[in-house]
């Protein structure tokens, strides 16, 4: 496992997070991206691979016994999570904005009843962590939520009403400024 270096600093110089004007995929407008998704681990392996590790080892503690990366652009995420973990990954599908299925049927039957890793790359409101809770199987009771960068003030409680607790590599809730980053 690594020891956190600033990831924050590492993913402003390599372009992972930009300033400008943004619309996020729940419609928020925003001052700043993050591209944390396939690209990110195709274009910056080395540093995906510190994040992930990173990751992994905040959520270690947890002892997980499967990862379930949020579909879309965690998949890569999960994949890495769970190697450095040594424990399985299952995936998910979305057929559509607000719903997640198992790609697999058997997937379903093998995390009942194991402690699950709920990973994503970017937290915002908490929707897209509760839709893949919400699936049959999965729940919230056995699990433990990890993050690469967690951005949003207002969806921390959220999680917290699905009673799982939710560890990060990055928190910033601090916008761009016209000049780059406001800091803390």
């Amino acid at each position: 496992m690594t020891v956190s270096p600033n990831f924050e600093e590492l993913l402003i110089q390599t372009g992972v997070i930009q300033a400008g004007e943004f619309v996020s995929r729940s419609g928020r407008k925003m001052n700043y991206k993050v591209e944390l998704g396939a690209e990110f681990a195709t274009s910056h392996p080395a540093l995906a691979d510190r994040v992930a590790n990173y990751l992994a080892s905040l959520l270690e503690k947890h002892e997980p016994e499967i990862v379930i990366p949020v579909p879309e652009g965690a998949n890569w995420l999960g994949k890495k999570v769970a190697a450095e973990l040594g424990i399985e990954c299952v995936f998910l599908d979305k057929p559509d904005r607000h719903s997640v299925r198992f790609r697999d049927e058997g997937d379903a039957k093998r995390v009942v009843g194991k402690k699950k890793a709920l990973v994503d790359d970017v937290f915002s409101t908490g929707g897209a962590l509760k839709t893949t809770a919400g699936l049959k199987g999965i729940g919230t009771e056995e699990a433990v939520a990890g993050v690469v960068w967690e951005r949003s003030d207002s969806g921390l409680p959220y999680v917290r009403t699905l009673g799982m607790p939710l560890e990060w590599v990055v928190q910033r809730y601090v916008p761009f400024s016209d000049e780059g980053i406001n800091q803390v």
